[in-house]
């Protein structure tokens, strides 16, 4: 038997700075400013898509697709 342990909620390990981490890195490669830790929290909870396109309203879509893409990016790095 195997298991596997999900920690979605910060109990095991408190993950907000790993998530501003990433994000602030993906903002940086798209040449964008990196947003407040509050407002980068905010979304925590939604898809990545979904929370890239509220923090990121006004990109058009591929620029939102490379967001995306970094932080994938930072958060495998980061292990």
């Amino acid at each position: 038997m195997r298991l596997v342990v999900f920690d979605v909620d910060g109990t095991l390990i408190d993950s907000q700075n790993h998530i501003t981490h990433a994000m602030g890195f993906a903002f940086d490669q798209v040449g964008l400013t990196p947003l407040p830790k509050s407002q980068v929290l905010s979304i925590v909870g939604l898809s990545l898509p979904v929370a890239v396109a509220q923090l990121a309203p006004d990109v058009d879509a591929d620029t939102q697709a490379r967001i995306v893409a970094g932080y994938r990016k930072a958060s495998c790095a980061r292990g």
